[in-house]
């Protein structure tokens, strides 16, 4: 009788862990959306137009009728006239998980209002990622299918130089295809806010938040979105092929991804700066020191500049 008690409670045990672990990893691929409408119903700006910019909108067509928005922001009208022969620079936005290009507009609004050297002479692009914001229905592949997504939309902005921003997950997807860029030398600077290894680093930091017990449940929820195939390499393994000036933030008070994880994957990088920012959080790099970050771009831009000329 005993026995059979207590192998109908590790049968129960197991079903239970076995939910719980899949509606988290659910909630993992499928995380709340900042929209248009949420942007509206927050009081933020909802496009570029709502902080005085131009922009026109237009989508990137992936495979599978995966259709993602693009909004695409023109550089200044006093900035130097340039021939087709000339391309400006495209300064590439991506968000992290469970935020939206409008997430990456309050991240560079103040870049691109107020621009090193006083006027924007560079092209900026903020697409929307799978699974999130204004994207169609479905699920986030977690970068597993977004650092092709990139790969492509670089296509789609000609031949001239990129420079690449991203934070946390947009930072990983950043690393990623400036690796797979690393023969053709297209993307000249990557900007990596809050960078890290594995999904397990800030999954486990997830459910510290959530105060769940982190390390046996990162890994099977890891184990899970493996099977379906959401999942990158480690970005420390990719991270010496790349050879576009990189300079990787991590914010010193950070408890989703640990600083040192920052400064590994910097380490790797032979053309890598790391920058760790005293008082800072997982997302408030833009906020709490806008100097930095707009000095990183300045440096960028002329980086890119001087490679491509």
């Amino acid at each position: 009788m005993l026995l059979g008690f207590l192998s109908l409670l590790l049968f129960a045990t197991i079903i239970i862990l076995v939910g719980y672990i899949t509606i988290l990893s659910w909630e993992i691929s499928h995380p709340s959306r900042i929209t248009a409408g949420w942007a509206l119903a927050h009081h933020w700006p909802a496009c570029p137009a709502d902080v005085g910019l131009p922009f026109e909108e237009w989508s990137l067509d992936r495979p599978g009728g995966v259709v993602l928005p693009v909004w695409d922001i023109p550089p200044d009208d006093a900035a130097p006239t340039r021939s087709k022969d000339d391309p400006p620079i495209s300064v590439v936005v991506l968000h992290g998980w469970g935020r939206s290009r409008i997430d990456s507009l309050a991240r560079v609004t103040s870049l691109l209002k107020d621009p090193p050297g006083g006027c924007r002479t560079f092209r900026t692009i903020l697409p929307e990622l799978r699974g999130h914001g204004d994207a169609p229905p479905g699920a986030t592949t977690l970068g597993a299918m977004d650092v092709d997504d990139v790969h492509e939309l670089l296509q789609q902005l000609g031949d001239g130089p990129v420079i690449l921003i991203g934070h946390s997950l947009g930072a990983v997807i950043a690393l990623h295809v400036a690796a797979m860029d690393a023969d053709r030398g297209r993307i000249g600077a990557v900007i990596a806010l809050a960078p890290y290894d594995r999904l397990t680093t800030p999954f486990t930091g997830y459910l510290r938040s959530r105060e769940y017990p982190a390390g046996p449940l990162a890994g099977c929820m890891m184990l899970l979105l493996r099977l379906f195939g959401r999942d990158l390499p480690d970005t420390q393994d990719v991270a010496g092929r790349i050879k576009a000036r990189v300079d990787v933030v991590a914010g010193a008070d950070d408890r989703v991804i640990p600083p040192s994880i920052g400064r590994m994957i910097s380490d790797r990088i032979g053309t890598s700066r790391f920058h760790d920012m005293p008082g800072t959080s997982h997302s408030n790099h833009h906020r709490k020191d806008p100097e930095l970050i707009s000095r990183l771009l300045d440096e960028a831009l002329r980086h890119s500049a001087s490679a491509k000329s």
